[in-house]
């Protein structure tokens, strides 16, 4: 049970820390190679307290790995270290956090706050914190700190593919099915070896980069002491700008996550003027704040697109129908453990299915809106082969077409005529996808809400 914002318990808590922590600095963030591995290491120190975290990336080539020390790279880097530290500052909840890597300037600052109280939203919803109090939080650049402005894509050559974030749950693996026309490249975060197994399975020759990463033993023990804040921290922030970092270095433009329609809508609806999404950095919001982020500091970075935007869970469980093994228990209810009911069997021979993303950042709120998974909607662009870029301005007039077999239930279907325009927008209450054709060997030809 979430604490009231006027506790006067964790008031006094809260009080002590702050005025014991004034200050949280984030002190260093650095990169080195050796051979295909890269080591990053942040550096926070927090009144006489020093936290060293560091996260491995591996499976890159040499030259792959020596890239880190690019100044497109070391942005990202920055960037990468600035969101870690938010799992170490919710201990203290410093009222200022000092940026001690490289200048920022009052834009990017004004960014940084604006994205620490979404991103945050949850650990204040349940410590019950009052973060509209005046002061509750300033970022700033630690004085002294030289100009340090971001410097110009260094112009390598990008891979001919993106780069994919897999999980091995539901999401990931609608994804993977939906891009699978030859070798995929993935992005595994601490991966077990079943996930490691299922990734290996439908590579299909593709490169598959692993980033191992653990919460230092000091901080576990200070959240078990009871005298600190624990929480939960902007996990999918850091998922993102570390795919971001593997595909700078690997070469690959573009990461492509599975967050659907159902990560935009708050667990809570509102707490102090607020909602509170656990989800919010896997959001349509988030996303395109990242996108905006990039073009403006993180120059030479690759793109971030979220492909089943427009779908709900239960329609990217249904996209998945063409692959599953009926054979098997469907019965459990985790994405993980979903992922083990449905076959891993080779694609060959899948038809590729256009893909909706941005080709320049940051792109128009419209363009942004659209970045999803199609199947026959009009207009393209040839970023890679099988990937489409179309507006509302282009997709065709409206042609009635009949109910899908879910949604909407039989007593209201006949007030519902998708078109093809849903591929540019999806309506607001997004169908599940279209039965299967056997035209296509079982698979869906249209778009996916239609």
């Amino acid at each position: 049970m979430p604490l009231l914002a006027s506790d006067p318990a964790r008031d006094e808590q809260l009080r002590r820390l702050r005025d014991a922590y004034p200050v949280f600095r984030i002190q260093a963030a650095d990169a080195h190679a050796d051979g295909g591995t890269v080591q990053v290491t942040s550096t926070f120190t927090v009144g006489g307290r020093t936290f060293r975290p560091s996260v491995e990336f591996s499976g890159l080539g040499p030259d792959e790995a020596a890239r880190v020390t690019a100044p497109a790279a070391q942005r990202i880097v920055r960037a990468l270290a600035i969101v870690e530290a938010a799992s170490y500052w919710k201990a203290t909840v410093s009222p200022v956090i000092e940026i001690g890597i490289g200048a920022a300037d009052p834009a990017e600052v004004a960014w940084w706050e604006k994205f620490w109280i979404p991103a945050m939203g949850e650990f204040f919803y349940r410590n019950g914190i009052d973060f509209t109090v005046p002061g509750f939080l300033r970022i700033a650049t630690a004085p002294g700190l030289p100009a340090d402005e971001p410097t110009a894509p260094d112009g390598q050559v990008s891979a001919e593919r993106p780069l994919v974030m897999f999980s091995g749950g539901k999401d990931s693996l609608a994804l993977t099915y939906a891009l699978k026309d030859g070798p995929v490249d993935f992005f595994l975060y601490n991966p077990t070896q079943s996930q490691r197994t299922l990734a290996q399975s439908l590579a299909d020759g593709g490169r598959i980069t692993e980033v191992h990463r653990s919460v230092l033993p000091e901080l576990l023990a200070m959240n078990d002491s009871g005298e600190f804040l624990n929480g939960h921290t902007p996990y999918s922030a850091y998922l993102a700008l570390a795919a971001m970092l593997t595909g700078y270095l690997r070469g690959n433009d573009m990461i492509v996550a599975g967050n659907s329609r159902s990560d935009d809508e708050p667990n809570v609806s509102e707490y102090l003027g607020q909602p509170v999404n656990h989800q919010w950095t896997k959001s349509a919001e988030y996303e395109q704040a990242l996108q905006k982020y990039a073009a403006r500091w993180l120059p030479g970075a690759p793109s971030y697109c979220s492909p089943l935007r427009p779908l709900y869970e239960l329609q990217i469980i249904r996209s998945l129908e063409p692959w599953t093994n009926t054979s098997r228990p469907r019965a459990a209810t985790s994405s993980k453990a979903m992922a083990g009911a449905w076959s891993a069997r080779n694609a060959h021979g899948y038809s590729s299915r256009p893909l909706l993303c941005s080709d320049a950042r940051p792109p128009s709120p419209r363009r942004a809106a659209t970045c999803s998974l199609t199947r026959d909607c009009p207009g393209s662009t040839s970023r890679w082969p099988g990937w489409t870029a179309i507006s509302p301005s282009n997709a065709p007039a409206p042609k009635p077409r009949s109910a899908p077999p879910l949604w909407p239930p039989p007593s209201k279907a006949a007030a519902y005529q998708p078109s093809k325009r849903a591929c540019a927008t999806p309506p607001s209450s997004a169908p599940a996808p279209s039965k299967p054709s056997s035209k296509t060997g079982g698979r869906t030809t249209s778009c996916p809400w239609s």
